[in-house]
């Protein structure tokens, strides 16, 4: 499991419209949003998290066609 969440964080740390879409860039200000990411890291919360920002892309995605 700790391969797989460094695998995600290092891609999410490379592109900043992953983590703006991960962590919330509509106001969110700059301390929740790295209690979300931290959090996001943790494997208790990770599977949400994960399925929740796949779900988010999956959409972004979707409004690009």
């Amino acid at each position: 499991m700790e391969h797989i969440i460094l695998s995600a964080t290092t891609q999410i740390e490379r592109n900043s419209e992953a983590f703006d879409l991960l962590t919330g860039d509509n106001g969110t200000d700059d301390f929740s949003r790295a209690i979300m990411y931290d959090e996001f890291k943790k494997p208790r919360y990770f599977g949400g998290d994960m399925a929740d920002f796949l779900k988010r892309l999956k959409v972004l995605i979707q409004n690009m066609e």
